[in-house]
């Protein structure tokens, strides 16, 4: 137990329980320890939708995902997984259907204010999920410019925590 301070580099493997604040990668003083996941989660996919260099996309912190879709093609669907969201705009015009996702899909953003969802459409939805059946959390996520914002079918145990903002226009 404790704190990590100052640069890391590398890969870091094993537990970790603590907190993490200050700068890391492109995040810059937010504390990450609102979240204690790691006694169910056993994947962590990062996404970052503002990046803009080249490099082959596998979901690591130093190599992320930019968008939602790419992460959720990724998934296994007998393993829980976090879909860590760094500060952006996601373009989320996404209709995920999988024949049963038996374990938990978590989609948590760094910050309400910073992590945008949005198909910029105001005729499409946000995310429509079907087939989630151990547990769905949408959490810290402002969602707009959307027809209806979330639509889910067959997804037991959603959770879907309005410490998000929806905004319409």
């Amino acid at each position: 137990n404790g704190a990590l301070y100052g640069p890391v580099n590398g890969n870091v493997t094993g537990n970790l329980t603590g907190n993490v604040t200050g700068q890391v990668s492109d995040i810059s003083n937010h504390t990450l320890s609102s979240f204690n996941l790691s006694s169910v989660v056993t994947n962590y996919l990062y996404l970052d939708a503002s990046r803009g260099d080249t490099y082959i996309e596998d979901g690591s912190f130093f190599k992320p995902y930019k968008s939602i879709i790419n992460a959720l093609n990724s998934l296994n669907g007998t393993v829980n997984t976090v879909l860590y969201l760094f500060p952006g705009t996601y373009n989320t015009n996404i209709t995920y259907s999988t024949e049963w996702l038996s374990a938990t899909l978590s989609i948590i953003g760094i910050s309400r204010d910073e992590v945008i969802l949005t198909p910029d459409d105001i005729t499409k939805d946000c995310l429509n999920l079907t087939n989630i059946t151990n547990g769905l959390t949408i959490q810290n996520c402002t969602i707009k410019k959307c027809k209806y914002g979330i639509f889910t079918l067959n997804c037991n145990k959603c959770a879907l925590t309005f410490a998000s903002k929806i905004l319409s226009i």
